[in-house]
């Protein structure tokens, strides 16, 4: 019997007297791991067709989907389409596989088993044949040993009538080992497809398969009414472009395995139109399509035909699956938005339309018109980027199909914010009003903002202040804060306070809000007191306030203000004034420069004022009243 031309020039391994007795002998069996004793593998082919009566042969065939009757997991449907490859060949008409899924689909029978258990006049009146081919699965085993690797796949099949009368049945079991020469075209194409597609295991079950095939089918009678003339014989019609997605700048290869010296040979690709097959070597036909950039297919199958001296033509499909071409870039992604965040922003959008969408490509630039550095590639429609706050970005959002086509990019512009109200707020006027009763920001781009009467945040007032405004007062002017005030400055950008045309002010802040208060970053200088406190837990973190006519802050009522990380330095009465329930914490804070007092209380409660620095150094003469202003060991 003719073997398989990838095994023409098997490669001897050395594996050791045991495993290669063993092997010859039929005594293994092969699991994933091991090898461990057992029967050997048995082959019956079915009756010959010389002993079967032709009077009840089918005229139309089709392949059912084949029953997995092993253990393992495998997508062994490249067995069945092998199987029907070398079918083809016989002297039968023969539904498309893809035709036979899709009529069973629409009858809601998907389940191997379920449609094997169905009377075959019923599948057969489903799918409009008078010929069903049954298989099972009966066998898969690997066998891996140093450097030797085995696969044995074994079928059973049965050919019945209308009548469900059975026609033939074989069973028969295949092994390959890998090592196998590729010399041939055919051979070279498959190596390269299979390495391509990063499945070795279903580069041996093909050609195992294959094996099968040629054994099997052969012995399937076949109807005398349409015997006639010599036909031509194909035995394999393979190509590369399994597994993947083509498109322009990308080839296909097709090779043929036939009889040698014919008359005409050319393969058939459904949207690629007719491939003039060249006899390269004897017995073997090639072709190489260039992708062209209008070329679009989906799902052709790669069809070989050939001619005869007599005239007479075969075509065979070749199992190895369809070919898909895609060059149409994906749809713009719609809806492109960002959020603001902490340190970071969220950009979402809603997902492009095109069904071959493999991901998205994200890209980030200073500049709205880039170039843009790429972040990250991802699946999903929302990305998560961290970013310095109140930095502008402009992001970039670029659909990919799977074919690596590039759709068009959308940009959108965000930035990261400590706050999400950021993005909601209404923007002051420059000209601050007298009174805020909804959630506001002043922004560094609408800076510099004048105060020139008294103005009220209102209890259902937010303010927001970002990085880098100036605030400039008339005198007996400032902010009395009800609401809640939040200000965001930083050392290196602070919000900064002073009088109009570089004079002297009142007092910038009068905090006297329950609701939450934090000032950050926050520069004042020439102000008579710029910041009183009578009431809630504000937080005056990282702020310097400097050379005060007066006292930089004064602390009343039954407030409890945190005050950290800040200098306070150059007041001409006391630095910090404490006064009736009052209850601050200093921490951090660096008091310089102070006269006559740093800090001057008179709450009967003792401050703690622990772990700050002093200059002058700290005592009962430069801090006056119930105050902790020892260091921490």
């Amino acid at each position: 019997m003719k073997k398989s031309i990838f095994f023409r020039k098997p490669q001897i391994w050395l594996l050791g007297g045991l495993v290669v007795t063993a092997l010859l002998t039929g005594c293994v069996a092969a699991t994933k791991t091991a090898v461990v004793g057992g029967p050997a593998f048995t082959t019956n082919i079915g009756e010959t067709e010389s002993s079967v009566d032709r009077a009840g042969l089918p005229a139309t065939v089709a392949f059912l989907p084949f029953v997995n009757g092993t253990d393992a997991d495998r997508a062994f449907e490249i067995v069945r389409r092998t199987m029907s490859s070398h079918f083809s060949g016989k002297n039968y008409r023969m539904m498309h596989i893809r035709e036979v899924d899709r009529r069973l689909r629409a009858a809601k029978l998907t389940d191997p088993a379920e449609i094997a258990k169905r009377p075959a006049h019923e599948i057969a009146g489903i799918l409009g044949v008078d010929g069903l081919m049954y298989g099972t699965i009966t066998h898969y085993d690997k066998l891996f040993l140093l450097t030797y690797a085995q696969v044995a796949v074994g079928v059973e099949m049965r050919l019945v009538n209308l009548k469900g009368k059975e026609i033939w049945n074989g069973n028969q079991v295949s092994r390959k080992h890998e090592g196998g020469v590729a010399t041939t075209p055919v051979g070279l194409i498959l190596n390269a497809a299979f390495a391509a597609w990063h499945i070795k295991d279903d580069a041996n079950l093909f050609r195992a398969a294959d094996e099968l095939g040629r054994e099997l089918m052969g012995t399937i009678p076949e109807p005398k009414a349409i015997a006639g003339a010599k036909r031509p014989r194909i035995m394999q019609v393979v190509h590369d472009g399994m597994g993947k997605i083509l498109k322009f700048g990308d080839s296909l290869s097709i090779a043929v395995e036939a009889e040698p010296g014919l008359k005409a040979a050319y393969a058939r690709v459904d949207g690629l139109g007719l491939v003039d097959l060249v006899e390269t070597e004897k017995g073997f036909y090639t072709a190489k399509v260039d992708i062209k950039p209008k070329d679009n297919v989906k799902a052709a199958a790669v069809v070989a035909v050939v001619e005869n001296e007599e005239g007479t033509m075969v075509e065979r499909v070749s199992p190895l699956g369809v070919v898909n071409v895609d060059n149409i870039p994906p749809e713009p992604v719609t809806e492109l938005k960002v959020e603001g965040r902490d340190d970071g922003l969220v950009v979402s959008w809603t997902s492009s339309k095109s069904e071959d969408l493999k991901e998205y490509k994200i890209g980030i630039s200073d500049v709205p018109q880039g170039p843009f550095a790429e972040l990250a590639k991802i699946g999903e429609s929302r990305y998560t980027h961290k970013s310095p706050n109140f930095k502008v970005v402009h992001v970039e959002v670029i659909p990919v199909d799977q074919a690596g086509n590039v759709g068009q990019a959308v940009t959108v512009a965000g930035r990261a914010v400590p706050d999400p109200r950021f993005d909601t707020a209404a923007l002051l006027p420059r000209i601050v009003p007298a009174r805020i009763t909804a959630t506001s920001v002043m922004t560094r781009e609408n800076s510099p903002y004048t105060i020139n009467a008294p103005v009220e945040l209102a209890n259902t007032g937010v303010l927001l202040i970002e990085p880098g405004v100036a605030i400039h007062l008339e005198r007996k002017t400032g902010i009395t804060v009800q609401g809640e005030l939040q200000i965001f400055g930083t050392q290196t950008t602070p919000v900064t306070v002073a009088g109009v045309n570089n004079g002297s002010y009142t007092t910038f802040l009068r905090l006297d809000s329950t609701l939450p208060v934090s000032i950050r970053g926050l520069r004042s200088s020439g102000g008579d007191l710029p910041i009183v406190i009578t009431a809630g837990a504000p937080m005056i973190l990282d702020s310097q306030l400097l050379n005060n006519t007066y006292s930089a802050l004064e602390i009343g009522g039954s407030s409890r203000p945190v005050i950290r990380g800040c200098e306070i330095r150059g007041s001409n009465a006391a630095g910090v004034v404490v006064k009736e329930q009052a209850q601050p914490q200093f921490t951090g804070n660096n008091f310089a420069e102070n006269s006559p007092f740093h800090i001057q209380s008179s709450s009967p409660y003792k401050l703690n004022a622990r772990d700050n620095s002093w200059t002058p150094k700290a005592t009962n003469i430069t801090v006056l009243g119930n105050v902790d202003f020892k260091q921490s060991k």
